[in-house]
């Protein structure tokens, strides 16, 4: 870039001569034009490393906006370089305000922000076994979707993918309350704090700090035909079924078979689209929801597992559009 003024520098300064040297003019031309490609050249070079680094962000910006006179294409990436920074002055309060989330019962879980493996866990603390369940050797390398209720795994990839593309951030520096997945196939609730780390050695990584929340609630995890995705530990005994069971794609068990009184819920749901119905059971300190848990359940929902992947539960044979349901399928609610 400092090679490109100097030379345009120049270039003004010439042709502001009594009698300019066309010759001159046109040598410099020509060796701006090729120190503007190689400008060009290294800027990808360093977006596949961390197209987000706010500092150079906004030197490119500025370059773009004051030395090439791309003001639109400049003002592009100095609003980028904006947003990133803001997020990055949150981070200071964040950790001062959340320090309970850096406890010794805290995992802290390394990924990668980089194209070719974005998502992956690249490190982890040792407190990954007690939050998890997992030995690092597990986990290493893999996707962190693994540490997720497939509902929330299936937009991840996606998200991750958006954030690299745009730059723009939705949960980083905040903590946040969502479910995560133990080995053992149970969910649970945590907080989460999600921060970026860009090095220009190693590339772009997430930092994910999350520590289990302690709860009065067992949880079942649906979608949002009320299909059952997971639920936590102490449902284990109340159901008679291992989280093993829901791994089976195949397995698609409704929590209207437990909850007869949601029916009406997913019924009004569909008529909007897939829209998220009123309810009393939705609102906060609403309604108690009455989960009624057959004898020989586990033998139940095993049969019901086996059945037409249409079937929506215990409740006449109710039938869904299925092309219906594989759209509004990723999105997820939850019940307690």
């Amino acid at each position: 870039m400092e090679k490109v003024c100097n030379i345009q520098v120049e270039f003004w300064t010439h042709l502001t001569t009594v009698v300019p040297d066309l010759n001159i003019l046109n040598d410099l031309g020509k060796k701006a034009s090729e120190a503007a490609q190689e400008v060009d050249l290294y800027w990808t070079m360093l977006c596949k490393i961390n197209p987000n680094y706010q500092n150079a962000l906004n030197i490119y910006g500025e370059y773009l906006r004051d030395i090439r006179n791309h003001l639109q294409l400049g003002n592009v990436y100095l609003e980028r370089a904006y947003n990133n920074l803001g997020g990055k002055k949150t981070t200071e309060d964040a950790t001062k305000s959340h320090d309970i989330i850096f406890s010794n019962d805290t995992a802290i879980i390394h990924l990668s922000g980089n194209k070719e493996s974005i998502g992956k866990i690249l490190k982890t603390s040792t407190s990954l076994t007690r939050v998890f369940g997992y030995n690092k050797t597990e986990v290493l390398g893999h996707s962190v979707n693994i540490l997720m209720p497939a509902i929330f795994a299936k937009k991840h990839s996606e998200f991750l993918e958006r954030y690299f593309k745009t730059g723009r951030q939705i949960i980083f520096y905040e903590e946040r309350s969502m479910f995560a997945t133990h080995r053992n196939g149970h969910c649970f609730q945590m907080h989460i704090l999600v921060k970026q780390m860009p090095n220009l050695i190693e590339g772009i990584q997430y930092v994910g700090m999350i520590k289990p929340i302690i709860s009065d609630f067992e949880f079942i995890l649906t979608d949002m035909d009320g299909v059952i995705d997971s639920f936590s530990k102490g449902m284990s005994g109340l159901l008679g079924l291992t989280p093993n069971l829901f791994k089976d794609k195949d397995t698609q068990i409704n929590i209207q078979l437990l909850a007869p009184e949601l029916i009406q819920f997913f019924l009004d749901t569909q008529k909007r689209g897939g829209k998220v119905a009123k309810s009393k059971y939705r609102e906060q300190g609403g309604e108690p929801i009455t989960l009624i848990v057959p004898k020989d359940f586990n033998l139940i929902a095993k049969s019901e597992a086996k059945s037409s992947n249409s079937r929506a539960g215990g409740t006449g044979g109710r039938k869904g559009n299925r092309s219906h349901q594989s759209n509004v399928r990723n999105r997820s609610q939850v019940f307690k």
